[in-house]
């Protein structure tokens, strides 16, 4: 034995070969193997193990299993004692072969094995002797295991071709055993005692891919359709893997469970994965001693078609270890027994012809024989090509709908291979239905959820279908919309009905579930009647019934899917009843989702599906305009269909309450009762329609989509709503819809239209443009019917006592009326609110109104609202989607009307929901088509020189509103909720109410909004008006002050207003075009004069005349001739006259132009000629102007001089010098003359404080007045930030609060004075269109006041006032004390005010000054615009104004310069005192104020002074300087000629003189120059801040002195 072997040995982990008969020789084994098979396939390893070896080195045991046959193993067997082998088969001595069952040689393996099979190969002696004489093989072996205590032999086997002892019989008859030496023998098993199977796939390519077979079970049988079962098979199971694999038992164990089978385990394409290549897998059976017959096999493979194969074929023993091919079989299903073969007709099955994208599924599959599915097929076992899950084939043969079977698909979620998949029946071998051959299966109905599956053409899913029909038994619906058969959807269907006439009247029957009656046709559908619900039902109730049930509530959800060519189909098979269908009522479901728009009506004609049919027209074929909402009923005769439809996107869906009849729409969000299109009809306008596009709550969702969120928002043209006339009503027109829509904007349509179904399709034809929501809507609607403000903006500033919220709120108006003229005052009635939306649905709180309706702004009550929606929400309220823009409000009338002005009382209600004001509003009107901003033509004047700048077309202004929302005052004691401000707005006061005026308004009006009423309600208080920024442009609001009175649109045009008869501009330029020719005519006059005429001419031609005086009678005629001559001639004559006998400085000046020192000029001086002709032109020309200058400066002077009346009223008439007089005066006035010690009586302390409060009345007034002009200045610079006047007023502190009221008195006085004056010269005059009138009018102004103020500047007035009221104190009785005072104190502040009003005309008319060097250099000396030809493009001028513009211009620049100069010397104090000034209001008062002139009085006297120069500089500062400005105003002078002249009888207590207080004469100077500084910029503010009240309480008194006070 080899020393490798191992003791102890486990059982089995050894075998060997030993021989049964003697060897003469050694045993020699070239090679030996042992397998673990029967057909010795799977070989076995192990340690090789022997008796020993003759020579171990050359012959050892190794040289047997080394696989090479030209190596040997040769036994060395020893002698056994006691044996007789020497004797028997030796030489008598010695043995040297093998004894029987005496030499072995083996393999052990490391765990248990068992060896079925052996190849061996012996091998011969080298020589033929040898080969004779000494035979080293056995022709009879034996295999031994090792049971771990003592050898077993399995196995013996002989050559068949040798005796053996029969003890040594062998167990095991083999074919291939003999023949040795120098041959392989094994023992493989003889021919037919082996039958494998192997598995195959149809078509299998080079390199096929599958997976691994799984068999539950297998049987053989000699039968020749396995129909005994005495023939079955039983044998030993060979697997593919070998005698190792466990499994194989299971497919021959009898027991079908799924979870126990035998699987394949392929090697080959490993790298593709586990693969088993054709013929690959193999399965069979070992019949060990028999060679029977096998001709039927049965097979049953896994249920998963990915472990199943669907061909085998059978194989047999072949001679030599070859498997000899016997029959091929194809088609095997899994899941159930398939048998092979079968007769033939005795297997059919449906198949799937497409490809199929989710799992198949059939509830039941029932045959017949006979086309009427009348005569059932055979009963047979069911087969398939497999199942899914528990979905066995028999669970579609058990009449039972609600068990299906289930195509085992890879993956188990698609089949999405064709002809793949497949259920049948096999019936018994003898079935007589075989026997039909070609006609065995005429009809199939097919229970089954899926469409177009195997060779029923088109048949469909969870209902009866067969593929075999006569013509016209079977019609249907489907879908053919582009949108549809782009994309998979499902489809709903609700109800369907049939009818035999094309206006539905005639029903034809509704479909069943059972056979043998009308039945429903469906294609594929979701069952959603499931668990108990659907036990509660039949077992063949098919959830398709739900089509023609009859109940609106309950339908079938079908599925389309286009994309892989299975369109959804609904309809009726009438079995063997032929129809015509020529008219459908459909009502598909109501959400996008669930309904498709267009359908075609399809019928079978026997062999397939079309709607090509002759006696079918094209409206009774494609099915278009469908909805999701109410019946939808085709074909429908043109006019019987109407709809309304949304023209524009709608965010979440519009709702609609449409007072029409039997509705129809494109579909509802659900529920029904509450959304459903009828409520469109009750009448009820709590109630609405909600159009599938708005949102759908999860509960609400419909069956199959519960968790699918539903897109929101319409696209234009998807939502629609409308009515179905029915048949027999045709119209051809629809005249007038009212809507009315929700108040949700995002809920609207703003524009929608009215459609009319034409017979095939919807045609659009006419629009409803401009909807809104919360009321009805009426349209058509006729142009300026309807009226409404848009929200533009919100005021996002609260008022000072209004809650501050950091989110926005609604807009809410409280009341709103429209009105035909500007003035707000002829209401137009009649009218209904419209509106954009409010709020339909809402909780009230504790602080909101019980409702926020359309009509609470139209009654009586301010403080009920209408609340706009905004955006808010529907039946909730997100603040955070609050947006009013877009909303409006409005009223809509039966006749067109003209709105000119609106009052609005905006709310101010205080809760979460209402209300924040708006800011800004706009007023539209109806077109008759469409929304359009409110507009008035204007016509602007047309220029009598056109140019490309100052032409300008005709416009329409809008009527935009600003600064809306206007707060109420600080000192209101209401709530905010209880503000009831009324707002009015005309056309006037539009944004864009802009009107293009000449740079004469730019430069003569105020630009700031501040300074203009009308405009700081409208527009606010910042910023520029009058005009607006470009002062070339000129562009003014129709606001401004000076526009009152202007016609700005064409509807205020009047021919018979003054202005035009007047014509103002006409006559100043007419007269400016003509006089300066009539002034050179003059002049050249007086120039010939001059030249020509003897300087005695005037004493000729009076002698001339004389002499005719005493001539004859007859000759008097000659005499009145001469005379006139004379007469007309006397200018002239006068002028040589003049220049020949005059004196005068001005008669020099004439002379050096024309007769230089009284002789004709040389020519060398005929310049001066010239300069005298162009003088005397220009002066002409100017003439009337200066004239009208003139007469208003007079008229000015004596209407002053009038408020001084009072002065010489209560001129003191007592004299103080005589003592009569004064004692007189004591009695009266009761007032003593005031000593230094004298102490005042209880009297004369109340009288001090009447008059002190009295005066600080006066004063407080005066305070107001300075406010506002101080103001005013500083706005018209832009120094301060706007505010109106009344807004300061609001603003006084403590005690002042009490003079509110008189403060706004005063200030309303003033504005209303300005604005008669402003009305006065509007209507007079109006607004100058040319730069000429302009600049004429300027001058007039100019010359005005240069005259006047020459005067007043120099006549102290106030001075006078004051004088006077220190006397009055002193010499009037005590009843009339208080009231001269008060008078005179009144006169006081109107001449003041007068001065200070004059002063703005001079303030704006130096800017006129400028248009001395013309329009466009004030512009530039002003930074505000270059010198171009754009600087004429303000200019628009019906008349040729040049002529105009050049003398306007000459007189302009020269009264500024002259006028600048004067007023600068007067106010200086160079005019001071002089008696030709003061003369005339001297003799006015009846005073002498000759004393005052400092230089004498007379002819001797000066005419102004050179001894002073700059008073007023420190006057402004409030210094006093004897010196300087006491000595340059003459205040001592004055206070004691003042005093003297008027009689004061009080001595100063200081000097013991009689004068009129210093502090007094001081305070009346200082007014006087700071009323003059006004005409410069910043003048106002200058003067005010150091006026002489101000300068009064902080200086101190000391007697007069040299000092400063």
């Amino acid at each position: 034995m080899s020393l490798r072997t191992r003791r102890p040995a486990l059982f089995d982990t050894m075998w060997r070969v030993q021989n049964l008969e003697v060897t003469i020789g050694h045993w020699a084994l070239a090679e030996l193997e042992f397998y673990e098979d029967v057909l010795c396939t799977f070989q076995l390893k192990g340690n090789p193990f022997a008796i020993g070896s003759d020579f171990p080195l050359v012959d050892g045991d190794i040289y047997a299993f080394d696989g090479d046959v030209r190596t040997t193993w040769t036994a060395l067997c020893p002698d056994i004692p006691n044996s007789k082998a020497h004797e028997i088969w030796g030489d008598g001595v010695r043995f040297h072969g093998c004894e029987p069952e005496q030499a072995f040689i083996g393999l052990e393996f490391q765990e248990p094995s068992v060896v079925q099979c052996i190849r061996f190969f012996q091998k011969s002696p080298r020589d033929i002797s040898d080969r004779e004489q000494r035979r080293s093989w056995s022709a009879g072996i034996a295999l031994q295991r090792w049971s771990g205590e003592e050898w077993f032999t399995t196995e013996r086997f002989w050559d068949p071709n040798h005796a053996y002892d029969p003890v040594l019989s062998p167990t095991l008859a083999t074919p291939f055993v003999g023949g040795a030496p120098g041959t392989w023998e094994d023992l493989r098993p003889p021919s037919r005692s082996a039958w494998p199977v192997d598995g195959s796939r149809t078509g299998a390519s080079a390199k096929p891919k599958g997976v691994e077979i799984l068999l539950w079970a297998a049987e053989f049988y000699t039968s020749p359709f396995c129909e005994d079962p005495e023939s079955r098979v039983r044998g030993t199971p060979i697997p593919m893997q070998g005698p190792r694999n466990q499994e194989v038992r299971y497919a021959f164990d009898q027991d079908l469970r799924q979870d126990v089978g035998w699987t394949s385990s392929c090697t080959s394409s490993r790298m593709e994965g586990i693969t088993c290549v054709p013929a690959e897998a193999w399965l069979g059976i070992y019949t060990r001693g028999q060679q029977p017959n096998i001709t039927c096999f049965r097979i049953l493979q896994t249920l998963d078609m990915v472990f199943a194969t669907c061909a085998w074929k059978m194989m047999g023993v072949y001679i030599n270890g070859r498997w000899q091919y016997d029959s091929f079989h194809r088609e095997i299903g899994g899941g159930t027994w398939n048998r092979r073969p079968a007769p033939p007709w005795t297997l059919w099955r449906i198949r799937n012809n497409e490809n199929i994208t989710a799992q198949w599924k059939m509830a039941e599959v029932r045959a017949y024989q006979d086309p009427l599915c009348l005569v059932s097929m055979t009963p047979g076992n069911p087969i398939a090509s497999g199942y899914f899950q528990g979905d066995e084939p028999a669970q579609a043969l058990d009449d039972d709908a609600t068990t299906m079977w289930t195509a085992n698909c890879r993956n188990g979620l698609s089949c999405n291979e064709s002809r793949k998949y497949w259920f049948g029946m096999e019936l018994p071998w003898n079935a007589p239905d075989a026997q039909a051959k070609e006609l065995l299966v005429r009809e199939i109905y097919v229970l089954s959820p899926i469409t177009n599956t195997g060779s029923l053409h088109e048949i469909g899913g969870g209902v009866w279908s067969r593929p075999a029909s006569s013509f016209m038994t079977r019609w249907r619906l489907m879908p053919i919309a582009e949108e549809d058969r782009e994309r998979d959807r499902d489809w709903r269907v609700l109800e369907l009905e049939f009818y035999a006439d094309s206006k539905c009247r005639q029903r034809l029957p509704s479909g069943g579930t059972e056979g043998g009656g009308e039945s429903v046709l469906a294609s594929s559908f979701t069952p959603l009647v499931v668990g108990f619900r659907r036990a509660e039902k039949g077992k063949m109730w098919s959830e398709a019934q739900h089509i023609s049930d009859l109940d609106p509530t309950t339908g079938v959800l079908v599925r389309h899917a286009p994309s892989l060519e299975r369109p959804a189909y609904s309809g009726i098979d009438y079995l063997s009843g032929s129809v015509w269908v020529r008219c459908i009522k459909l009502l598909q479901g109501s959400m996008p989702m669930e309904y498709v728009p267009s359908l075609r009506l399809q019928l079978w004609d026997g062999v397939e599906w079309r709607s090509e049919e002759p006696e079918l027209s094209s409206m009774e074929i494609n099915l278009n305009g469908l909805g999701g909402g109410g019946w939808q009923r085709r074909p429908a005769a043109p006019g019987s269909l109407w709809r309304l439809e949304n023209a524009l996107e709608v965010p979440e869906g519009p709702k609609h309450e449409v007072p029409m009849g039997d509705v129809i729409a494109s579909g509802y969000a659900p529920p029904m009762a509450i959304n459903g299109p009828e409520n469109a009809l009750d009448g009820n306008t709590s109630t609405y329609w909600m159009s599938q596009c708005c949102e759908v709550d999860s509960s609400e969702r419909p069956l199959g989509f519960e968790l699918l969120r539903t897109p929101v928002g319409c696209l234009a043209g998807e939502a629609w709503i409308g009515l179905d006339l029915g048949a027999d009503n045709e119209v051809d027109e629809v005249k007038c819809v009212r809507v009315f829509q929700v108040g949700f904007e995002r809920m609207q349509s703003s524009s929608a239209q009215v459609s009319k179904w034409d017979g095939q399709a919807w045609r659009a034809q006419w629009r409803l443009d401009g909807l809104g929501g919360s009321a009805w809507n009426r349209r058509p609607a006729g142009g300026n019917t309807m009226w409404r403000l848009l929200y533009l903006s919100r005021k996002d500033e609260p008022c000072p006592n209004q809650l501050s919220r950091i989110v926005e709120r609604p807009w809410g108006v409280a009341d709103l009326k429209l009105f035909s003229d500007d003035a707000c005052e002829e209401q137009l009635t009649g009218g209904v609110p419209i509106t954009s939306g409010g709020f339909d649905h809402f909780t009230p709180s504790a602080v909101d109104q019980p409702s926020y309706e359309a009509g609470r702004m139209v009654d009586a009550d301010l403080l009920t609202t209408w609340t706009a929606n905004c955006n808010t929400g529907f039946y909730w309220s997100d603040t955070d989607l609050t947006n009013c823009t877009s909303s409006w409000v409005g009223m809509q009338w039966h006749q067109a009307q003209e709105v000119r002005c609106v009052t609005i009382v905006q709310s101010r209600w205080e809760s979460a929901r209402c209300c924040d004001a708006a800011d800004a509003l706009e007023l539209q009107r109806w077109n008759g088509f469409r929304w359009v901003e409110a507009s008035w033509f204007r016509r602007p004047p047309i220029p009598a020189v056109k140019t490309p700048y100052n032409f300008r077309e005709p416009i329409h202004l809008g009527a935009e509103f600003r600064n809306m929302g206007i707060c109420p005052s600080r000192t209101s004691e209401k709530r905010m909720s209880q503000e009831t401000l009324e707002e009015k707005r005309s056309r006037r006061d539009s944004e864009k109410c802009i009107v293009q005026l000449t740079g004469a308004v730019t430069l003569l009006a105020e630009p700031q909004c501040i300074a203009h009423q009308r405009c700081t309600t409208t527009f606010g208080s910042s910023g520029t008006c009058c005009p607006i920024g470009d002062l070339v442009e000129s562009e003014n609001r129709c606001c401004c002050g000076f526009l009152g009175s202007e016609a700005i649109f064409a509807d205020e045009i009047s021919y018979t207003d003054t202005r035009d008869k007047l014509s103002f501009e006409f006559s100043a330029i007419w007269m400016s075009n003509v006089l300066p020719w009539i002034g050179l005519t003059i002049t050249i006059a007086f120039y010939l004069t001059a030249m020509l005429m003897p300087p005695d001419m005037e004493r000729r031609a009076k002698a001339w005349v004389a002499e005719e005086i005493n001539a004859e009678p007859r000759r008097r005629r000659r005499l009145l001739l001469r005379r006139i001559w004379v007469i007309c001639a006397w200018p002239l004559l006068s002028w040589r006259s003049f220049l020949a006998n005059s004196k005068t400085q001005f008669s020099s000046v004439i002379r050096w132009f024309i007769l230089p020192e009284g002789r004709l000029p040389k020519p060398l001086e005929l310049y001066r000629s010239l300069l005298f002709l162009v003088f005397g032109s220009i002066l002409s020309s100017m003439a009337p102007w200066l004239l009208l200058g003139a007469i208003a400066g007079e008229i000015m002077i004596w209407l002053a001089l009038q408020l001084c009346q009072v002065i010489r009223y209560f001129k003191s008439p007592f004299d103080p010098l005589d003592l009569r007089d004064m004692n007189l005066r004591q009695e009266i006035s009761r007032v003593m003359v005031h000593q230094d010690d004298g102490m005042a009586s209880a009297y004369e302390v109340a009288a001090g404080v009447a008059t002190t409060i009295v005066y600080g009345l006066a004063f407080f007034g005066k305070f107001i007045f300075d406010l506002v002009i101080v103001r005013a200045q500083m706005l018209s610079v832009e120094a301060i930030e706007n505010i109106s006047a009344d807004k300061v007023v609001e603003l006084f502190p403590g005690l002042l609060q009490t003079l509110r009221e008189p403060a706004m008195l005063l200030y309303d006085a003033m504005y209303y004075m300005s604005q008669l004056i402003s009305w006065t010269l509007g209507q007079l005059v109006g607004i100058p269109l040319c730069e000429g009138s302009c600049a004429l009018a300027g001058s007039v102004a100019l010359v005005m006041i240069l005259y006047g103020a020459s005067q007043w500047l120099n006549y102290d007035l106030f001075g006078l006032f004051v004088a006077s009221r220190q006397v009055v104190k002193a010499t009037r009785p005590e009843c009339q004390r208080v009231l001269a005072q008060s008078l005179i104190m009144l006169c006081l502040g109107a001449s003041f005010a007068a001065v200070q009003m004059t002063m703005a005309p001079w303030k704006n008319g130096e800017s006129v000054v400028h248009t001395g060097t013309g329009l466009c250099e004030s512009l530039r000396e002003r930074d505000l615009g270059p010198l171009d030809l754009e600087c004429t493009a303000s200019e628009v001028c019906a008349y040729d104004d040049t002529l105009a513009v050049f003398v306007g211009r000459i007189l302009l620049t020269g009264s500024s310069v002259v006028g600048v100069a004067f007023v600068f010397l007067c106010v200086n104090g160079h005019f001071v005192g002089q008696d030709y000034i003061t003369e005339r209001v001297a003799r006015f008062l009846e005073i002498d104020l000759t004393a005052l002139d400092p230089d004498g009085a007379g002819e001797e006297g000066g005419w102004f002074r050179l001894d002073v120069f700059g008073a007023a500089l420190p006057t402004l500062f409030g210094i006093w300087w004897d010196p300087w400005n006491i000595d340059a105003y003459l205040v001592r002078e004055r206070a004691h000629v003042y005093s003297m002249e008027l009689r004061d009888p009080q001595a100063c207590k200081r000097c013991e003189k009689i004068h009129v207080q210093y502090e007094l004469m001081m305070t009346a100077t200082g007014r006087t120059v700071s009323a003059a500084v006004q005409i410069v910029p910043y003048g106002a503010v200058v003067a005010k801040a150091h006026s002489p009240l101000l300068r009064h309480r902080t200086r101190f008194f000391a007697r007069p002195s040299n000092r400063t006070y």
